[in-house]
């Protein structure tokens, strides 16, 4: 068991990570990933750059984790939305929901632009695909039931491309080995 002195340290530990995060946030907000580097985000915090290395192996990192937050943001207002829609009102539902991804990915700061540029197409898919997973493990009570329910429960009968890629995105559908490109080794969306 943790003693109070190691509880204090992993809590200050986490903290100054999560401090990490949010300057690397801050700045690829204002300036794009490809403009901040690692001093940049160290300079921010007024730290050395050993404190930075600390914590993370290297830039690709902390952006990961960057991209983990906007993720657990979009899931929060994945969380609203549903609490605000009309279950049962499917079309509706799908297409507030498609609006909100948009939101989501494409806000209007310099990060959200630099994953949409060339050079950052694998840092956008992933986050894409981060959002998607997370979307789908956000299920219980949601359209894809609902429209499953509607359509008697089988996925080849959703009509919609969406419901179909939802539902063959929640993990007790076999999303990994479903959806597997030819050749790519990657899972992804086939409506």
């Amino acid at each position: 068991m943790a003693t109070s002195n190691e509880k204090a340290r992993n809590a200050a530990s986490a903290e100054r990570r999560a401090d990490i995060v949010a300057a690397a946030r801050e700045l690829y907000e204002e300036q794009g990933l490809s403009k901040t580097s690692v001093q940049d985000i160290t300079n921010r915090m007024g730290v050395a750059r050993s404190l930075f290395y600390h914590y993370f192996p290297d830039k690709e990192a902390v952006t990961s984790a960057v991209l983990d937050d906007y993720v657990a943001d979009f899931i929060e207002a994945t969380h609203y939305w549903n609490a605000q829609r009309r279950p049962g009102d499917i079309e509706s539902a799908l297409s507030s929901v498609v609006k909100l991804m948009r939101l989501g990915v494409f806000e209007h700061d310099a990060f959200r632009r630099s994953l949409a540029s060339h050079e950052n197409a694998a840092l956008y898919i992933d986050f894409v695909n981060r959002v998607a997973d997370r979307v789908a493990v956000f299920k219980d009570g949601t359209v894809v039931e609902e429209t499953a329910v509607a359509n008697f429960a089988s996925p080849d009968t959703l009509a919609h491309p969406f419901s179909r890629a939802l539902w063959h995105a929640l993990p007790e559908h076999g999303f990994r080995d479903r959806n597997v490109g030819e050749g790519s080794g990657k899972g992804g969306f086939h409506a």
